[in-house]
């Protein structure tokens, strides 16, 4: 049918769509072909099994050379806070910041004892308890409607945490399980309740799309808010170093665990690491 002088659509052209869960599907259903394309499903990157999806639809529905949108992905971020906001600067709720997301203070360093790490996101029950009604993997907030430095912000100098090559699942390459350690340092003393980070996806070689917040440097607002993992809360000064080990090591790849730990002996000045104490066996 001519629709434009220009234009020609041919008859013969035709798409054929399939309904249910990609990985119930096979090569003799599908067939192979040359662009392989997802859509970024959920403000933390790796959610509603984008990894699982995007690896069997490469394992079994591309060509060898087929184009992988996305063909990389990142996720960077730190530690920071999250307060609630507050009613035209003249009403503090700061009361019931356990109902919005995370308390800045109580929690595992208010009662007696130091816990020799903190836990939380996809772990079933995060411990030590918080000061936290949240419930989930992760929350994710809309951080281009907070002001940065005072409803929000990171402490520590912005680390990568996981990197995925997805195209290279076409040469037969695992996307999942995945663990890493980085070390963060703190570069602003306060008071951190969470852990936040952004994802960026490469298109290809010429686009990327990332849901960064515009005060941290993105370039564009997008629909995908920040997502962020309650955590302590724990006070921190300017040099403090520690550890968060990040896994993603659930059965499709789609929840990430968070813990974290000191960098050693004296590298978090309000989080004294003491030596386990040693048991009747060693005692005698």
């Amino acid at each position: 049918k001519h629709h434009h002088p220009h234009t020609c659509i041919s008859t013969a052209s035709k798409i054929q769509l399939l309904v249910g869960d990609v990985r119930s599907f096979s090569t003799d259903q599908v067939g192979r072909h040359d662009v392989i394309i997802c859509e970024l499903m959920d403000a933390s990157g790796v959610g509603e099994s984008l990894l699982g999806v995007l690896a069997h639809a490469c394992t079994f529905f591309a060509a060898p050379l087929a184009q992988v949108i996305p063909c990389k992905l990142r996720l960077s971020g730190g530690l920071g806070y999250l307060a609630l906001p507050e009613c035209h600067g003249s009403l503090n709720f700061a009361a019931f910041e356990p109902f919005y997301f995370c308390a800045r203070r109580g929690g595992p360093f208010s009662a007696d004892g130091t816990p020799r790490e903190l836990q939380g996101g996809g772990i079933a029950t995060p411990s030590p308890t918080l000061p936290a009604l949240h419930t989930g993997p992760f929350a994710s907030k809309n951080l281009n409607r907070l002001r940065r430095g005072e409803r929000w912000d990171l402490l520590t100098f912005e680390t990568a945490f996981l990197e995925f090559d997805i195209a290279s699942t076409l040469r037969g390459s695992a996307l999942h399980p995945r663990e890493a350690e980085v070390e963060l340092v703190v570069k602003s003393s306060g008071v951190v309740n969470c852990i936040q980070w952004c994802w960026s996806a490469e298109l290809d070689e010429h686009e990327t799309l990332a849901n960064r917040p515009l005060e941290a440097g993105g370039l564009h607002q997008t629909h995908w808010h920040q997502p962020l993992v309650p955590i302590g809360p724990l006070a921190v000064r300017a040099g403090d170093r520690l550890l968060l080990r990040v896994s993603l090591s659930d059965a499709v790849g789609q929840k990430l665990s968070f813990t974290l730990r000191t960098a050693g002996p004296g590298s978090c000045h309000f989080w004294a690491q003491t030596p386990p104490t040693p048991n009747n066996s060693q005692q005698a």
